[in-house]
């Protein structure tokens, strides 16, 4: 959980295929969505009710960042009351990979 008005620091390692930490400079785009959806219920002649839903990402923040010693940080900030679930992406520019999480 993050609290809203804080800022909060993201922090990722950057590793090789055997797990140690890959020292030259990666640049990594960070992104940072928040992730909504509306539902309802719909009745229409033929059916009694449907269950309708919606989901959507809207991006807040975009940042290319560089690696330093096969770490890195990031900082982002949920300002109040805009709470929910967020998604954040890390795309390594430099070997192509990516992850992310939701929070």
């Amino acid at each position: 959980m993050l609290l809203t008005d804080t800022t909060h620091q993201i922090e990722m390692v950057i590793l090789d295929s055997d797990g140690k930490l890959i020292s030259n400079p990666h640049q990594i785009e960070m992104i940072f969505y928040k992730v909504d959806w509306r539902w309802w219920w719909d009745q229409s002649e033929e059916y009694l009710a449907n269950y309708n839903g919606h989901s959507y990402i809207q991006p807040l923040k975009r940042e290319t960042i560089t690696s330093l010693s096969g770490k890195a940080k990031w900082n982002i900030k949920i300002k109040y009351p805009d709470w929910g679930r967020y998604l954040v992406i890390a795309h390594d520019l430099t070997s192509g990979h990516s992850t992310g999480k939701i929070i």
